[in-house]
């Protein structure tokens, strides 16, 4: 089984990550970019630093994988598409990163760390007014959708509706679309449909509808909190990667409930069976 890692089961307090390894032998974990920059929301150095004792237990069975960014400008296509995200350099120092992190401790690593920690704190804070203004209007946009069409907003652990599935696919093919036209403005969509879905941004579209989908479902979006929103801006990429394996390690029930209805909209919606 292959698994993307929330940041949260680094904790320890459940051992879930350590029973994940340990239930199977041949249990893989991914490490996505958002978890760098979560891990550094820790105020104390030593939490901190407990991240990295986590990881290098199971280093062996761990992938990292490209920035966002890097991934982004892969072109889409279905075949090897989660092999091209790695990133083989990080995934083969990850053992040495995290015995200099654990072992070879002294003040540079110190201030490194803190200075890393105010970097990314203030990004977090970019990050929370852009998804309180994105993601509110979105998600503002959608349900007035649901208003226009009368629509009967389903119950939170009911199966998707055809209506449901039919906005979602459709908000998600004009977004994707748009959006590969910004990246690759001198080439042609891939032939097949499959290919253009296994395309990170595409994905990414898929759990944003999801994360939509959820917040209706959820009584709405006016009691979300702007920090709420951030962290449902980082769930989203755990979502979207963990599409393209056996979904997310995490605790978190409200992420697993974005996976799962970000799973139905690839499967019942697209037709792209999961775990690919």
């Amino acid at each position: 089984m292959l698994k993307v890692i929330d940041y949260n089961v680094l904790s320890g307090r459940d051992r879930l990550l350590e029973n994940f390894f340990e239930d199977n032998s041949s249990n893989f974990g991914i490490i996505i970019d958002s978890m760098g920059i979560e891990s550094m929301k820790r105020d104390s150095v030593r939490n901190y630093r407990n991240s990295y004792r986590i990881i290098s237990n199971f280093s062996s069975r761990i992938a990292v994988l490209k920035s966002v960014p890097e991934i982004r400008k892969i072109f889409p296509k279905k075949e090897g598409a989660l092999v091209s995200f790695f990133d083989r350099e990080r995934t083969a120092t990850i053992v040495e990163y995290c015995n200099a992190m654990l072992h070879n401790w002294h003040r540079d690593n110190e201030r490194v760390i803190a200075q890393r920690q105010m970097v990314a704190r203030e990004f977090m804070q970019k990050l929370e007014a852009v998804a309180d203004s994105e993601f509110r209007n979105a998600i503002k946009l959608m349900e007035g959708i649901w208003k226009e069409r009368r629509l009967k907003i389903q119950r939170p652990d009911d199966p998707l509706s055809q209506e449901e599935l039919q906005i979602a696919t459709i908000a998600v093919t004009h977004l994707a679309m748009a959006d590969f036209k910004r990246v690759f403005p001198d080439s042609p969509l891939p032939d097949q449909e499959e290919d253009f879905l296994s395309w990170m941004p595409a994905r990414y579209s898929v759990a944003l509808q999801a994360l939509t989908i959820h917040w209706l479902r959820n009584r709405g979006i006016e009691s979300a909190t702007p920090a709420t929103l951030r962290n449902d801006s980082m769930d989203s990429f755990y979502v979207t990667f963990g599409s393209y394996c056996d979904g997310v390690l995490s605790a978190d029930n409200r992420l697993q409930d974005i996976s799962r209805i970000s799973a139905s909209i690839l499967a019942d919606g697209f037709g792209v069976k999961p775990n690919s």
